[in-house]
């Protein structure tokens, strides 16, 4: 049995990925998608080859699920009455732009028994995986410290808008290395110490930042101390539009 699923919003990059796997995956019905852009949505329906719900309202009766891909700062309301409604949700990160809107999304999850999940990929890439193998089976002993980058280009458009997108590369980049930190060492972020600027090109946000982070909880890694660059710097020379690294020292490796 297929699961119906549409997308809200097409304001993000990526929601052309998620259109074009919606379309050829088996499991899915890619049923539509829904934008306050008009102009936008209806594009994007017609290239996908979708329909087009003119409210959000209209979509989230049709299907059991959504992508949200909308501007970071309006995922609270693209989410929320999503998940009010019973249909799951998979939000593009950052789940917000503040703690109040995070938080009260996560309730709205807890208090109807929809999903609600954040999209964090990078988990799933079989080095990340086959590294927190290595990592929980103890073969590095205690983790000493983790160097971490997740570095990409300028994506433009109202990511450079930091109404809303709740800030530049620091908002944008770090969240990937955040959760494969928590998520692989078992751990939490007990401080963090973060310089920010703008370098390389960026007029109306940062583009450059480099944070240290202390960590506490876990078996293997607490007090360890862990660095990410999520900078925006890296230029149409490179093939690819993104980076993502972690090197992990321990006391047996």
């Amino acid at each position: 049995m297929s699961v119906r699923v549409g997308i809200v919003s097409f304001a993000h990059v990526h929601a052309q990925a998620y259109a074009a796997v919606l379309r050829d995956l088996d499991e899915a019905d890619f049923v539509g998608i829904t934008d306050v852009n008009r102009d936008r949505g209806a594009g994007a329906a017609e290239r996908f080859g979708v329909r087009f719900f003119e409210s959000a309202d209209s979509l989230l009766g049709e299907v059991d699920a959504v992508v949200v891909t909308s501007e970071n700062k309006n995922h609270l309301r693209d989410v929320v009455p999503a998940l009010e409604g019973g249909v799951h949700v998979i939000c593009e990160k950052p789940i917000a732009t503040t703690i109040e809107d995070a938080r009260a999304m996560i309730a709205a999850s807890e208090t109807s028994g929809s999903q609600l999940r954040i999209a964090f990929p990078v988990r799933y890439l079989p080095s990340v995986a086959r590294a927190r193998e290595i990592v929980r089976g103890g073969s590095l002993g205690r983790i000493l410290a983790v160097n971490g980058t997740n570095r990409g280009s300028n994506p433009g458009g109202w990511f450079l808008d930091p109404d809303l997108a709740g800030g530049g590369a620091l908002m944008d980049h770090t969240v990937h290395l955040a959760d494969i930190l928590r998520w692989m060492l078992d751990v939490e972020v007990k401080s963090v110490y973060a310089e920010v600027d703008s370098l390389f090109g960026a007029t109306t946000t940062d583009d450059a930042a480099i944070l240290t982070l202390e960590l506490e909880g876990g078996p293997i890694a607490d007090g360890t101390f862990a660095t990410i660059d999520p900078s925006w710097s890296r230029g149409d020379g490179y093939p690819a539009g993104a980076d993502v690294t972690l090197r992990i020292s321990g006391t047996s490796g």
